[in-house]
This record gives C-alpha cells, sequence and structure tokens, in this order.
C-alpha cells in the first residue's frame, strides 16, 4: 500500500501542478492544516498577530483561536463577506500590521463556493514577511470545469480569479427549460461573489449571448 500512495503522488502532483517532492499525503484536509498551525505556533510570539477572513472555515477559526491563546498571538478577522470580488485582496491585505506572521486564506470557501484571489494575496502578504497558509480544500477539481452531458445539455465553465465563463448547449427541446434557469444561474453565481463574464447560450449551431 506505502508504495501504491508513493506512485499515486506523481499524477496528483502534475494535477496540481506542483513537484511530487512537495506533496504529501494526510488522512484529510484538516488533519493537515493542524500539523501546519503547531508548526508555526513556536515561531509565534506574545503580540504577534494571525489574520484570518470572516469566510474561514469553522474548525479553522477554532483552531487558529487555540493557537493564539497558548502562543499569546492576537488573532486578527479580516472582514470580506459580502465585498465586491475585486476589492477582497485589498481588503484582506489591509487588514495586515507589521505584527502579522500567519495568514489563513481559503482558495475556495466552504461556505458560499467563492473563489479567493489567493495568488495575488499571498504575494503581496509574502512581500511583507508574512506566511500564508491557504485552505485549498475545495479548489481542486473546481477550478476548471467540463462538465459531462447533463441531460438534454451541456455546460462549460471556466473560473479565473472571481470571473466566471459559461458555455450552454442544448437541443431544441430543452430551450424553454435553459431560457428559464439563466437568471436563476446567473443571481447564484453573482450570489457566490463571482463576476460573470460569458453567459453564452448556443442552441443548435448557432451561439446566442445571454
Amino acid at each position: 500500500m506505502d508504495d501504491e500512495l508513493a506512485a499515486a503522488i506523481v499524477p496528483f502532483a502534475e494535477a496540481l501542478g506542483a513537484d511530487p517532492s512537495d506533496v504529501a499525503w494526510v488522512p484529510n484536509v484538516t488533519f493537515g492544516l493542524n500539523l501546519i498551525a503547531r508548526s508555526l505556533m513556536g515561531r509565534l510570539e506574545p503580540g504577534d498577530e494571525v489574520l484570518v477572513t470572516d469566510l474561514e472555515y469553522g474548525s479553522q477559526l477554532m483552531l487558529w483561536h487555540w493557537v493564539c491563546e497558548r502562543s499569546g498571538a492576537v488573532l486578527r478577522l479580516a472582514p470580506i463577506a459580502g465585498t465586491p470580488p475585486h476589492e477582497i485582496a485589498d481588503v484582506i491585505v489591509g487588514c495586515t500590521s507589521p505584527a502579522t506572521r500567519v495568514a489563513l486564506v481559503s482558495h475556495v470557501t466552504s461556505a458560499s463556493a467563492q473563489r479567493l484571489p489567493v495568488e495575488d494575496v499571498g504575494r503581496r502578504l509574502r512581500e511583507r514577511g508574512v506566511v500564508v497558509v491557504v485552505d485549498g480544500a475545495h479548489a481542486p477539481g473546481q477550478i476548471d470545469l467540463d462538465l459531462p452531458q447533463l441531460g438534454a445539455v451541456q455546460a462549460r465553465l471556466r473560473l479565473s480569479r472571481h470571473r466566471v465563463d459559461v458555455v450552454l448547449r442544448h437541443d431544441a427541446k430543452a430551450q424553454e427549460r435553459v431560457d428559464a434557469a439563466l437568471p436563476q444561474l446567473r443571481r447564484a453565481l453573482q450570489t457566490s461573489g463571482l463576476e460573470v463574464g460569458v453567459l453564452q447560450v448556443d442552441r443548435s449551431s448557432e451561439g446566442n449571448a445571454a
């Protein structure tokens, strides 16, 4: 089993765009993030700050509260719920201070499935000397979706940062159902914090913008 797990790391790392030597198996994401938090606890001193957002998974908020209690660090909250997607990175970075040592940011949030700009946030915080911990539990397999046949409808979604492009293809029998669902689809995507770029419907061989 150990050999099989070791061999499985290679294709998994390739799917993530990572080096296999940088990938390790853990029982689950919560376990892995606990390992990281406990390893960083020894670096924290009284008065240091740990920054988390208000969209983090509940167990992670409790974990970092526990870490701060035992290290004497201060837990700071970046209030990003309801923030326009293009302003989220600025809000998170703006909540740091010279005392910020660690920041926790989800790649895709658990409750709302909102993609956070971890690339931008990570780059800017690392420039400030902040260790950035990314909760990536919900990101693999969700950032670039190519959905299979859904009845009479096919869908293709592509996410880039906070923007989503959607192309739906269907036959004539499904036209009424698709047209009725478009406003609800747009609202659901926007409620999740995504900016809808292209929302296109292709009927037979013709493409019509919706």
